[in-house]
């Protein structure tokens, strides 16, 4: 199994998409990378660059997921 030199975690982890809601909860504190997906007031939010999160939320690290985007993210949901 090949792992991520920088996280520590194994390959196929950062492949696999969330399962549960609480998976896309914002966190203080946390390392988030490009792409990231969280929820915020109902709207899918993805981390614009890799940051680690302060203790308040910002609006500067993240762009709104559209829905021209939704579908490659909801199909995932699906699986399993």
């Amino acid at each position: 199994m090949e792992w991520d030199a920088q996280t520590g975690q194994s390959v196929l982890d950062t492949l696999i998409p969330p399962t549960e809601r609480g998976q896309l909860d914002w966190i203080s504190e946390h390392n988030y990378k490009t792409g990231e997906v969280i929820i915020v007031n109902e709207s899918l939010q993805v981390a614009k660059k890799d940051f680690t999160s302060t203790n308040e939320y910002s609006e500067s690290n993240w762009e709104t997921l559209h829905q021209t985007r939704l579908c490659a993210f909801q199909c995932f949901s699906y699986l399993g």
